[in-house]
């Protein structure tokens, strides 16, 4: 990994606003390719109405492909996608907030929010497009007899392993999915999915279990015949 000082980064990134020189971002050799070739575009912005420049962020990049944009709104926050990961990533971060991206994953299409809370993918993991990850409210809900904000805890969303969210699905705080589950079109996950099974529905259902996918309509890949052999 090669790692660069927000103001010294390869001209065919994209930096808008102010980062100070705690800042870093970091590249593989294959991204540091990728973005000489034009395979691979990111776009690092400062965003919201902060005047100060922003510190503390940490970013470090492995993919192979796609258009990835950061928009970062507050100090000490970190995103990292893992080895050749590709395809299109809006990644949007407030206040003290963690990306994590697991290797050989792709995405057509998702935006994932942050707020005083974190996001963690596992590996080779498939997003179709126009997914949403709000792993924070971004807003106060107030108890109006308590007098106070009930919900400025930090909170996290967790996808385990070989995890595929379909088109239009919506990921919500605290909500946790299992290993090699399946995430149906327009579904949205509030909670707790369990590992290899199918869920669908507002709010996501298990419907099937012992069900896992994989990449290619006609050939079980690696992680579908692991989880066949581990039930025979």
């Amino acid at each position: 990994m090669k790692v660069f000082k927000c103001y010294e980064l390869p001209s065919q990134v994209i930096l808008k606003g102010e980062f100070d020189e705690t800042c870093e971002v970091s590249f593989s050799q294959e991204s540091l390719k990728a973005l000489e070739l034009g395979k691979l575009k990111l776009r690092i912005h400062k965003h919201g109405g902060r005047k100060a420049k922003i510190s503390s962020l940490n970013i470090s990049i492995e993919s192979i492909s796609g258009n990835i944009s950061i928009f970062v709104g507050n100090d000490n926050s970190s995103v990292s996608l893992g080895l050749n990961t590709i395809g299109a990533y809006d990644l949007r971060l407030w206040r003290t907030s963690k990306i994590v991206i697991g290797k050989y994953t792709t995405s057509n299409g998702v935006r994932i929010v942050c707020n005083n809370s974190e996001f963690i993918c596992g590996e080779d993991c498939m997003f179709s497009d126009n997914i949403l990850i709000q792993s924070a409210d971004q807003h106060g809900i107030v108890d109006l007899e308590a007098g106070a904000i009930i919900n400025n805890n930090y909170k996290s969303v967790v996808l385990g392993n070989h995890v595929w969210l379909g088109r239009n699905s919506t990921i919500t705080a605290n909500a946790s999915i299992g290993e090699g589950a399946v995430i149906g079109t327009a579904a949205t996950v509030t909670s707790k999915i369990p590992a290899k099974v199918i869920a669908v529905g507002v709010p996501a259902r298990v419907i099937k279990e012992n069900h896992t996918w994989c990449r290619s309509p006609v050939s079980l890949d690696l992680f579908a015949k692991q989880y066949i052999d581990e039930i025979c």
